[in-house]
């Protein structure tokens, strides 16, 4: 089972003409998986349909915890045994780093399995929320745990460290440029990877 990532897949204003989405497979799951989630009040969760040998699904019923197979943010709840997706509205996750859906389907013998998703991080600033610690760039240094420098001995090499881990959802790229404090730009935006936090450059003229 999987949670979708966005805001922008969702109609906030009117919940019943929501697009429907099916993973029918473990391929098509994965490929709708999200990693990141871009709202703090609602969550779709997809899953596919339990299967038994000897019985049919008789019903499903869903929750969302904090932790993997937990309960914290929405105990179990019933929904349609025809279901294999389920909006989960009027959330409030703002102190939440990580929400975990879980499933559960019976079968006519009252015999349940369970389905736990892998996770999906809440971004709080694509929910326009404040970190939860302070994005911070540092002149000079190449360790985010020094002081930020004003003043240097090298004319040629340029460093900096940067911390933006205050939001729970990994940062894939990271971008850095320089500028004289004339204006001049010494290096433009330029892709330094997703996994750096510090980095080091020769600055010509």
């Amino acid at each position: 089972m999987v949670e979708l990532s966005g805001v922008h897949k969702l109609n906030h204003s009117n919940p019943e003409r929501q697009l429907s989405w099916e993973c029918s497979n473990t391929d098509d799951c994965l490929g709708l998986d999200g990693e990141c989630l871009e709202s703090i009040t609602q969550i779709q969760i997809l899953w596919e349909s339990f299967k038994d040998e000897d019985t049919q699904i008789i019903k499903y019923e869903v929750a969302l915890g904090s932790t993997p197979g937990g309960t914290q943010i929405k105990p179990f709840y019933e929904v349609d045994r025809y279901q294999t997706s389920e909006l989960v509205t009027n959330l409030d996750l703002s102190d939440v780093r990580r929400v975990y859906a879980t499933v559960r389907g019976y079968n006519e013998a009252g015999l349940s399995s369970t389905a736990v998703s892998n996770g999906i991080f809440v971004s709080r600033f694509s929910a326009g929320l404040l970190p939860l610690r302070p994005f911070t760039i540092k002149d000079g240094v190449t360790s985010n745990d020094l002081h930020d420098l004003d003043f240097q001995a090298s004319l040629t090499d340029l460093s900096a460290s940067w911390d933006f881990s205050g939001d729970p959802c990994p940062i894939r790229k990271y971008e850095w440029a320089i500028y004289r404090i004339d204006g001049v730009e010494s290096q433009p935006l330029t892709d330094v990877g997703g996994n750096y936090i510090t980095q080091t450059i020769r600055v010509l003229g």
